[in-house]
């Protein structure tokens, strides 16, 4: 049961703490539907590579399981919460990067007193957003998990797109006429 993610929530709970706003490592991990353990190790991960952050950004705390025992967690910070779910792929965490980008956008926009980006300058950002995705995954995971993912996250499906590759010889020269 601790292997799996604890629960699943619409959005990250924040809480303040001394004037402060964090959420909890556990929080995170349910809303990225996500292990609470691979949180706490992609969290142990980043600050053993920078220390520093330690104080800043993440603050360790207990939670009591249901037999009664303490378990670890991390109550972060905006920073930190930003470091950890940047690094995650998925559909949310990829519509949460959107949405930091066009937050980044309009206030970028708001310093220099131009009009914010408009909607179909964002909306293809959020194409290619989900574009590198797949391509990421299918990469990564091959091009059936590719096919899924496009899928998932509302892309326009083209039979033929997902027909696998036609094998080309490129050694043979095309030919123009037809064989007699």
């Amino acid at each position: 049961m601790p292997d799996q993610p604890y629960s699943t929530i619409s959005a990250p709970v924040v809480f303040e703490n001394a004037g402060r706003a964090f959420a909890s490592s556990r929080d995170v991990a349910a809303y990225f539907g996500k292990r609470h353990k691979n949180v706490l190790q992609a969290i142990r991960g980043l600050l053993g590579t920078h220390p520093e952050l330690r104080r800043l950004n993440f603050q360790p705390s207990e939670w009591v399981n249901e037999q009664g025992k303490p378990q670890p967690v991390y109550d972060m910070d905006r920073d930190g919460f930003v470091l950890i779910a940047m690094g995650f792929s998925g559909t949310k965490a990829i519509d949460l990067k959107i949405r930091y980008i066009e937050t980044f956008n309009r206030m970028e926009a708001a310093l220099q007193g131009k009009p914010a980006i408009s909607d179909r300058q964002t909306s293809g950002a959020i194409d290619s957003a989900k574009l590198a995705m797949v391509r990421e995954c299918r990469l990564t995971y091959g091009h059936r998990a590719a096919q899924k993912v496009w899928i998932e996250i509302g892309l326009p499906t083209v039979p033929e797109m997902f027909a696998l590759p036609r094998q080309i010889d490129l050694w043979m020269p095309p030919t123009d006429t037809p064989a007699q």
